[in-house]
């Protein structure tokens, strides 16, 4: 299932940088936009982490790609990446906790070159995607009403939540969370089939996901232990019991007919 994305427009005002033997009407690079991949996830602030980079395509026949330009200082890029001809890079190998600053130019067949657009930065961040922790995965299910339960994750914008009665499933239940970390469900299926939850996080530009797997209860009726069917009773007064069976709650008729109810 497809996920919104969301994501912050930075406006860009590149000039292009024409060449005095051929000029090149290309466009500028009208926005840029930027944000934290998923990425690599560590624990570590060490590790290695990656950011999604997007901007709007020029629409030149000689267009030949972009070049990404990266760097810790404002307007100082020691790395740059050349690109095909694609609207969105995803930077990898930076560093968790560091600070980058970003601008990307566009280059034609005769390698001519916009100007930068716009910069935009970001902070390097750990992402962690949120897990289900109730019930506990792989639990059976005891009731048709069941409250699901989540950690927050790190770097997470939003959450989406999946149930269904197969492997990423949607069919009994498909809806965004918004930055709620609980959902009450009813009327799940009681019939001892296996239900399969899918937790989405979304970390501003890209979504990741957990699987945890449960089994609904079979349900199974209760059965009267007070004495034999067909026995006639010796008091007035009677205290009935009975199996606890497989169910949530129990429900006791007695009548002087068959399925009757007039004596309770």
């Amino acid at each position: 299932m497809a996920r919104a994305r969301q994501v912050l427009v930075v406006a860009a005002d590149a000039a292009i940088v024409n060449s005095t033997l051929s000029a090149w009407p290309m466009r500028v690079l009208r926005r840029i936009v930027f944000t934290l991949a998923v990425g690599m996830i560590h624990a570590s602030a060490l590790e290695a982490q990656s950011v999604g980079l997007a901007w709007d395509p020029n629409t030149e026949s000689n267009l030949a790609g972009y070049i990404v330009h990266y760097g810790t200082a404002p307007g100082v890029y020691s790395n740059y990446i050349t690109i095909g001809k694609t609207s969105a890079y995803t930077v990898t190998g930076l560093t968790v906790g560091q600070r980058y600053y970003f601008a990307v130019k566009a280059y034609n067949t005769s390698g001519i070159q916009s100007a930068l657009s716009s910069e935009v930065s970001t902070v390097a961040a750990v992402t962690v995607p949120a897990q289900l922790v109730g019930p506990a995965p792989g639990t059976t299910l005891a009731s048709p009403r069941i409250v699901f339960r989540w950690t927050s994750g790190s770097a997470t914008s939003g959450y989406w939540l999946d149930v269904g009665t197969t492997p990423g499933g949607t069919n009994l239940y498909s809806a965004q969370q918004g930055m709620a970390r609980m959902r009450v469900l009813n009327g799940l299926p009681m019939n001892g089939t296996p239900l399969y939850v899918r937790l989405w996080s979304t970390f501003v530009w890209s979504w990741t996901f957990s699987n945890s797997t449960f089994r609904s209860l079979t349900p199974a009726g209760a059965g009267l232990l007070t004495s034999l069917q067909g026995s006639k009773l010796p008091s007035p007064t009677m205290t009935f019991t009975w199996s606890a069976g497989v169910a949530t709650e129990y429900y006791l008729d007695v009548g002087t007919t068959l399925g009757g109810t007039n004596l309770s």
